[in-house]
């Protein structure tokens, strides 16, 4: 969601460092980002905004440095909802089922065993310094969120386990420090560990009357954009970015949970083709980016298999645009 990425430009923003030339590329506005359950690309909110700002910042453990930081309420109607339930297992149980709306590459898991809790994070992108910072950055929030509910800024964790290896240059004790307890890096999944006598713990902003209402405006949010179609562009475009080749009925069905067939019945439901969607983002970004790129890099950029190729969509968009005119 565009809370999270206005946090980070907000937060390496006050230290100097700038990111801003960072959104245009993805198609997105600083207005966009004022919005906390906008939506903005998966490469962005999870990659190249970290990946900057670890490099801009020179901060290796920018991801820690930023949830020391973080506002409260820039995850939107997420954050909320988690405030007002019950208890502490409740607000898990509730972030199980809500990750798809912050982003539709997270799935989360609760691992209820007789020594504790285990709330397991997951994300379903390629591993690099980008990802890797966000990783950090979601763990070390979510224990400063912990510790916010129920007012208690020394709650730890019994232990917090990092996917990827120990960065370069960072003291372990930096991360010790932060979470209160044992870290270890290169584990098999991003995950924090709490003693089960903090399952029942009350959070201090329980309201159930105020809990429902956030949950129906979830449920409203919970397919990305407002529409269907503006839900399968977004895909389109998410994909064009990543890899522009792959912008296939497979791949979009996946970014929605369907199966090929079940996206194909719902085009067909709401009178859309997959080639249109595809044919209408690829129109919008060369206009976008055509004063930016040669005509080579925007063919490869946009999935043509050539400049040639490039040039007859050109001439078809042209044609088109004509034809609209009054």
């Amino acid at each position: 969601m565009a809370g999270l990425t206005r946090a980070v430009v907000d937060a390496v923003g006050a230290e100097g460092v700038d990111l801003s030339d960072l959104l245009a590329p993805f198609g997105v506005e600083r207005e966009t980002l004022e919005r906390a359950d906008a939506w903005v690309p998966v490469e962005l909110l999870h990659e190249a905004i970290w990946e900057a700002a670890a490099a801009r910042t020179r901060r290796a453990d920018v991801g820690l440095w930023l949830a020391a930081r973080f506002p409260p309420g820039l995850t939107g109607v997420v954050e909320y909802i988690l405030r007002s339930c019950a208890s502490v297992r409740d607000a898990a149980e509730s972030w199980c089922r809500l990750p798809g709306l912050v982003s539709p590459c997270i799935t989360s898991e609760l691992v209820v065993a007789p020594t504790g809790l285990g709330l397991v994070w997951r994300l379903d992108r390629p591993e690099g310094a980008g990802t890797r910072a966000w990783a950090e950055f979601a763990l070390g929030r979510t224990v400063r969120l912990l510790r916010e509910a129920v007012s208690d800024p020394t709650l730890a964790p019994q232990r917090v386990e990092l996917k990827h290896p120990s960065p370069e240059g960072v003291p372990l004790s930096r991360y010790e420090s932060f979470f209160g307890c044992p870290v270890s890096f290169g584990r098999a999944d991003y995950a924090t560990m709490w003693p089960s006598s903090l399952a029942s713990r009350r959070l201090k902003g329980v309201d159930p009357v105020m809990r429902a209402a956030l949950e129906a405006r979830a449920a409203d949010l919970s397919t990305g954009p407002e529409s269907f179609r503006d839900s399968a562009l977004y895909s389109v475009r998410s994909i064009l970015f990543e890899a522009p080749n792959r912008v296939t009925l497979a791949e979009v069905a996946r970014r929605h949970g369907l199966s090929p067939r079940a996206l194909q019945r719902r085009l067909e439901q709401e009178g859309l083709r997959l080639r249109d969607l595809v044919d209408e983002v690829r129109r919008s970004e060369y206009e976008r980016l055509r004063g930016a790129l040669t005509q080579v890099e925007l063919a490869e950029r946009l999935g043509f298999a050539d400049a040639a190729a490039l040039r007859k969509a050109r001439r078809r968009w042209d044609r088109s645009a004509r034809d609209e005119l009054p």
